[in-house]
């Protein structure tokens, strides 16, 4: 299943597919959302190849920090659907 389906208090937001190397179709609470190419996963593929070939630094750091980020960020989601609470993440 490529799909990905965020929803909040002001809105929710949907990509369908939410991955892949065409556009990226999807929805919100405003309306239709329609992104031109290059999407995100061709950006990203071509930044490697650079870092690779060309030896550029990375835009976003490879140090495992953003994917700390992103783990705390998961613990976070999972303990809130546990308690029902709202989690601080700069705590």
């Amino acid at each position: 299943l490529d799909r990905f389906f965020l929803t909040g208090e002001k809105g929710f937001a949907e990509l369908l597919p939410s991955t892949g190397y065409g556009p990226i179709k999807g929805r919100t609470h405003k309306g239709e959302l329609n992104q031109p190419e290059p999407t995100h996963q061709t950006v990203q593929m071509d930044e490697m190849a650079q870092i690779i070939f060309e030896d550029k630094k990375p835009l976003v750091p490879v140090n495992g920090e953003e994917g700390l980020k992103d783990m705390k960020i998961i613990d976070a989601i999972y303990l809130a659907v546990k308690t029902g609470k709202k989690i601080d993440l700069k705590a």
